[in-house]
C-alpha cells in the first residue's frame, strides 16, 4: 500500500471522522416484542381459580409446603444435578459467542519482529570476500473494519438475544427440576403411607386369620373359612411388598435427582412420621399475561425470535460496501560483519480499503430471504410456546379446582366407612356378623383410606403442576438498554 503524506494527515482525519459518523446507520428492522394477545393469550383465564387465605407466592413456592425435607432436596437437586450443569455449560458458550461478536467492533493490532544472519561463501581462487550480513526487524499491524451499516451491531445484538435465551433456558430446567424432585417426594411418601396401610392391613387379617382358625378348631367355622382368610393374608402381603417396592424406586429417583446417597436418603425420609405434604391455601393473583410472560420457555422463544429478527440487519449490511482501515509502522536494520557500513529503515503506511459486492449471483438477495424465512419459523415456535403455556396453566387450574373439591367428600367417605368397619368387626367377634361381611367391610375401609391419600397427592401434585405452569418463580430481568462504551465491550469480552 502506498504511504500517505504527512501533510494529507488532517484531511485523512476528517475523512474518517465523517466515516465513522455514518456508523449510526443500522440496516435490518428493529425488534419489537410479539402481543401476547395476538399470541393467543386471553384476558381473563376459562377456568376458576382457586381461593384461599394468602396470596399466591411463586418464589421458592416448595416452601409453601412447610415440609424442610422437600427443601433441602430441592436445593441439593440444584447444586448437583447433570440438567442444570448442562444449561450452565451452554450459557457460557453463549456468552463466549457473544464476547467475540463484540470483539468485531474492536481494531486488530498485531506485531511481528525477526533477526537473521545471512552470508555466502566463495570458490574464487582468488579469495573474494564476503561479508556476513545481521537483518533486524519489527512491525505492528492495525487493521480496523467500520460498522458502517451496522451489521457487527446486529451481530451482537442476535448474540446477546441468544445469551438471555441460553439463561431463560437455565431457569426452565431449574423449574422443571423442581417440580420432579417434588412429585418424586410426594410419591415417597405416599408410597410410605399406603405401606403403613399395608401394613396395619395385614396384621388385622392376620387377627382374623388366627381368630378363624380358632373357630375351626372349636367347630364354629368351616374349612372354607379358613381357606378365605388364610388367602386374604396372602394378598395383604403382596400388597405390602408392591408398595414397599415402590417405595424404593422413588429413592432410587431421588438419588438420581439429588446426587444423595441410598443410605443418606433413606435415613432421612423414615426420621419421622410419613406424611404427605399439604398443599397451600393459596388466592391466585396472576392475570394470564403476567402468568405466561414469566415463563422461561415463553421467555426463551422471544428472545431467539429477536436472535432471528437481528440476523436479517446481518444479511442486508453483507450486501453493502465495507471499508477497513489498515496501518503498519516497522523497523529494519541491517549490520556488515567486519565493517562500519548499517542502514536503518522506518517504513509506515496509512489508509483505508474499500470492498464493493459488485456481482454474488443472487446470494446476498438469498442470504436475507433465508434470514426472513427463520425469522417466520422462530415466530411460528414463539406462538407455539404461547398457546402450550396457555393449555398447561388452564389444565392446572382444572386441576387444583377438582382436587380440592374432591378431597372433603374422599375424608367423608372414609371416616364413615371406618365406623362401619369398626362396628362389623365387633358384631364377627361376637358372633352377629359373618366373615364375608367383616371381609367386605375391610375391603371397603382399606379402599376408602387409598382414596383419601391419593385425593391428598393429587391436589399436591396439581399445585405442582399450576406452579410449573407460570413459571415456577421465575422473573425476566430488566431490559439494560445502555450501549456499554468501547473499554467496557473489551473487559467484557475477554471475561471467561
Amino acid at each position: 500500500m502506498m504511504g500517505v503524506p504527512v501533510r494529507n494527515l488532517p484531511r485523512l482525519g476528517v475523512l474518517l471522522l465523517a466515516m465513522s459518523l455514518t456508523g449510526c446507520i443500522t440496516v435490518g428492522p428493529d425488534f419489537q416484542a410479539p402481543d401476547l394477545k395476538q399470541a393467543g393469550v386471553p384476558e381473563q383465564w376459562a377456568a376458576s381459580t382457586p381461593a384461599g387465605a394468602a396470596v399466591m407466592d411463586t418464589s421458592r413456592w416448595w416452601a409453601q409446603f412447610n415440609d424442610n425435607e422437600l427443601s433441602a432436596l430441592i436445593d441439593s437437586a440444584q447444586h448437583n444435578n447433570p440438567t442444570v450443569d448442562a444449561a450452565l455449560a451452554r450459557i457460557r458458550q453463549a456468552r463466549a459467542t457473544a464476547g467475540s461478536s463484540r470483539s468485531a467492533l474492536l481494531p486488530k493490532l498485531n506485531g511481528t519482529a525477526g533477526i537473521n544472519r545471512n552470508g555466502s561463501s566463495s570458490s574464487d581462487t582468488e579469495g573474494v570476500y564476503v561479508p556476513l550480513n545481521t537483518n533486524r526487524s519489527a512491525s505492528l499491524d492495525l487493521s480496523w473494519e467500520l460498522d458502517l451499516f451496522g451489521g457487527t451491531r446486529r451481530g451482537v445484538e442476535s448474540a446477546k438475544a441468544q445469551l438471555a435465551a441460553r439463561q431463560a433456558d437455565l431457569h426452565g430446567a431449574q423449574v422443571a427440576l423442581a417440580a420432579e424432585v417434588a412429585n418424586t417426594y410426594l410419591q415417597a411418601r405416599y408410597a410410605q403411607a399406603m405401606t403403613s396401610i399395608a401394613e396395619t392391613d395385614l396384621e388385622s387379617r392376620g387377627n382374623t386369620d388366627a381368630l378363624t382358625q380358632r373357630k375351626l378348631d372349636a367347630g364354629f367355622a368351616a374349612p372354607a373359612d379358613v381357606d378365605r382368610t388364610v388367602a386374604s393374608v396372602a394378598e395383604a402381603r403382596s400388597t405390602l411388598k408392591t408398595w414397599q417396592a415402590n417405595y424404593a424406586s422413588a429413592l432410587n429417583q431421588l438419588v438420581a435427582l439429588t446426587g444423595l446417597p441410598y443410605a443418606d436418603l433413606y435415613r432421612r425420609l423414615n426420621a419421622g412420621t410419613a406424611q404427605i405434604p399439604r398443599a397451600p391455601a393459596a388466592v391466585w393473583n396472576l392475570v394470564p399475561a403476567q402468568a405466561i410472560a414469566q415463563r422461561p420457555d415463553v421467555a426463551s422463544a422471544e428472545r431467539m425470535l429477536e436472535a432471528a429478527n437481528a440476523n436479517i440487519g446481518v444479511a442486508q449490511a453483507a450486501r453493502l460496501p465495507s471499508v477497513k482501515l489498515l496501518g503498519s509502522i516497522g523497523f529494519n536494520q541491517s549490520t556488515y560483519y567486519g565493517s562500519d557500513l548499517k542502514t536503518t529503515l522506518h517504513p509506515w503506511s496509512f489508509g483505508p480499503s474499500v470492498s464493493l459486492p459488485l456481482f454474488d449471483g443472487g446470494k446476498g438477495a438469498s442470504d436475507v430471504d433465508y434470514a426472513r424465512g427463520l425469522y417466520q419459523e422462530a415466530m411460528a415456535s414463539y406462538q407455539g410456546k404461547v398457546r402450550n403455556a396457555v393449555l398447561e396453566v388452564e389444565n392446572a387450574l382444572v386441576r387444583v379446582n377438582a382436587a380440592a373439591q374432591r378431597l372433603d367428600d374422599v375424608e367423608l367417605a372414609r371416616q364413615g366407612y371406618q365406623r362401619y368397619f369398626d362396628a362389623t368387626n365387633v358384631q364377627y367377634r361376637e358372633g352377629a356378623a359373618s366373615l364375608l361381611a367383616l371381609e367386605e367391610a375391610r375391603r371397603v375401609l382399606l379402599s376408602s383410606q387409598q382414596a383419601r391419600y391419593a385425593e391428598q397427592l393429587e391436589q399436591a401434585q396439581s399445585w405442582i403442576s399450576l406452579y410449573k405452569a407460570v413459571g415456577g418463580g421465575w422473573q425476566t430481568a430488566p431490559d439494560d438498554n445502555e450501549q456499554p462504551g468501547i473499554l467496557a465491550q473489551l473487559t467484557d469480552a475477554l471475561t471467561p
